[in-house]
């Protein structure tokens, strides 16, 4: 019999590696990667359930290094099919390092993952952040999801993923990579 709570740590730890981050320490993200993998991703444009296959493509990844091929449909069932948040961050900062590794702009995941979290205002929410929780960090975590999810953003991306100085359409109607290729084209001054 699989320990479900053991499969879940492992599976966090192994999001958490992609993602490049620190997990420990004051400066480590494990707390705020925690919520973001105990918040379901929702495809609110019909592209982006796209980014749901990606997210379950992540758990295949996993299943498969662990030699539990099984194990990736037992995390269909303990963190939906739709995908977590942060398996949602992890898959686009690996679509955003591969789309820049052939420009002066080259960075690891760990860069677009921690980009994304500034961009939305969740950058600051290391460990030691929770840890002193002054400032009700997990309520303050969970509204910024909630906005970047059901697309409370302005309509320039402002407070999600992918905000814009001048955005040529209401980024809350641009699936998500689209969203994410605006965003690398005007700050980055790719096409």
């Amino acid at each position: 019999m699989r320990n479900y709570d053991k499969l879940k740590t492992e599976y966090l730890c192994y999001l958490v590696n992609r993602a490049q981050v620190e997990a420990e320490g004051n400066r480590g993200y494990l707390s705020l990667c925690s919520i973001l993998q105990d918040t379901e991703f929702l495809p609110i444009l019909e592209m982006d359930e796209n980014r749901c296959s990606d997210c379950r493509g992540l758990r295949m990844d996993f299943a498969e290094e662990i030699g539990e091929p099984e194990d990736g449909d037992i995390l269909d069932g303990l963190f939906g099919e739709n995908g977590t948040m942060l398996e949602l961050l992890c898959v686009l900062a690996e679509k955003m390092e591969y789309e820049m590794a052939d420009s002066e702009y080259a960075a690891s995941t760990r860069k677009w993952f921690l980009e994304m979290l500034e961009n939305c205002g969740l950058e600051e929410y290391d460990n030691e952040e929770f840890e002193a929780d002054t400032d009700g960090a997990s309520e303050y975590v969970r509204d910024a999801l909630t906005t970047v999810i059901f697309r409370k953003t302005g309509w320039d991306g402002e407070n999600g993923l992918f905000p814009l100085r001048w955005a040529k359409s209401d980024q809350r109607y641009e699936e998500l990579i689209t969203q994410m290729n605006n965003y690398l084209e005007e700050n980055y001054d790719i096409c």
